[in-house]
């Protein structure tokens, strides 16, 4: 007797175009675009998919067993890598801290010093412009006496 896809699809719990594909693979032949499943090789992929669920579920335990280990084993391995780049982070960040102070440190030395050099050039300015004044009046006096000295002479 021969038993529909459709039956064989709703009984496996599985498409019907997967048993049309499980028929490809056994190489049941197909008449009036119909394949020719007889009760016996029904019964043989019903007892197939029986066994393959206990392997199924074996599969998936050992599967769920060695990932779960996995996810142990990777979220340590996730906490000691983030544990170690907050180390890493919290000691760039006090070395760059450290670094800053003593710039700051240095600059404030620097601005002193050149706040004393400036008031050292600014007095020695000063002091050559009084210089230049008592050379101009100088000349100017001495301009005063030689067109005195020509006026005289006139």
């Amino acid at each position: 007797m021969l038993v529909n896809t459709n039956e064989v699809a709703k009984r496996l719990k599985i498409t019907n175009r997967a048993v049309q594909n499980k028929c490809k693979q056994y190489g049941l032949v197909k008449i009036a675009n119909q394949y020719q499943i007889t009760e016996e090789i029904a019964e043989q992929w019903y007892i197939d998919a029986e066994t393959n669920k206990g392997t199924n579920k074996n599969r998936t335990e050992h599967f769920n067993r060695t990932s779960h280990r996995t996810d142990k084993n990777t979220s340590l391995v996730v906490w000691l890598i983030t544990f170690i780049a907050i180390v890493v982070l919290v000691m760039f960040y006090f070395n760059l801290e450290r670094q800053i102070k003593e710039t700051n440190k240095d600059l404030r030395k620097e601005r002193i010093e050149h706040k004393t050099d400036v008031k050292e050039l600014q007095k020695i300015v000063d002091s050559q412009k009084d210089t230049i004044n008592k050379k101009e009046l100088e000349i100017q006096g001495l301009k005063i006496k030689d067109s005195l000295r020509l006026f005289r002479g006139w």
